[in-house]
């Protein structure tokens, strides 16, 4: 099984787009999108948090997200109790994993180079990664009256569950309910489509299954008890 260390460097080679700010850049690294609000969310506050990190910006016109490499760091935060993508019924457009499934070419992903004794850790799920920062910050950015902070946590819920993805980006055609003018933006499926083969081709290559990049023993940190 390959170490989260050795993981992360491959995906790094594979992706680029390296900005390392602060002090100490090599604790944290957020693999992120610029414009997926997922993404958003999660440099806004490890930006607020102040923590030095490593930024890998993951261009998701160029499809890098499905490169092997990738997609072998991330399902090292694979619990597997939980479904992939997919083999949910119902689709809502919520981003919400424990709504939707884990899928494993997305992002964010954090990587906390100083958990496990310094093995490193894998954690996906913008909620449960703004949730992770917020508590490695000793409780920074929220506040301590239950009422309070049983609202803020409210909030991060309705965010999760907007349907924004099916606004912002692209979907089946067949499914596509979005107004004319969004479909031709987001190329009317047809980048959904390309997405599809462009993963299917990866799939195809000799050793890039998806059961030659994981390990059900790899450290993981999906959900809010991390």
């Amino acid at each position: 099984m390959p170490s989260v260390k050795s993981a992360v460097s491959a995906a790094i080679d594979a992706i680029g787009g390296v900005s390392r700010i602060g002090e100490d850049p090599d604790s944290l690294i957020l693999f992120n999108a610029a414009f997926s609000v997922c993404s958003e969310k999660c440099r806004t506050v490890i930006r607020e948090t102040g923590f030095s990190h490593t930024n890998v910006n993951v261009d998701l016109t160029t499809m890098i997200n499905y490169d092997p490499r990738y997609v072998a760091l991330r399902l090292m935060a694979w619990d597997h109790a939980m479904p992939l993508a997919g083999e949910i019924a119902g689709w809502t457009g919520s981003s919400s994993m424990a709504k939707t499934g884990f899928d494993p070419c997305v992002v964010p992903l954090l990587v906390d180079m100083k958990a496990n004794g310094g093995e490193g850790m894998v954690i996906v799920d913008s909620a449960v990664i703004c949730n992770y920062l917020v508590r490695l910050a000793g409780g920074a950015l929220m506040p301590t009256e239950p009422h309070q902070l049983a609202l803020v946590q409210k909030h991060i819920a309705l965010v999760d569950d907007a349907p924004h993805p099916a606004l912002l980006y692209d979907a089946l055609p067949a499914k596509d309910l979005r107004p004319a003018y969004l479909k031709h933006l987001t190329a009317g499926g047809g980048l959904h489509l390309q997405q599809i083969r462009k993963l299917k081709n990866y799939l195809a290559q000799e050793g890039n299954g998806l059961d030659s990049h994981v390990s059900p023993q790899a450290p993981n940190c999906f959900t809010a008890r991390c």
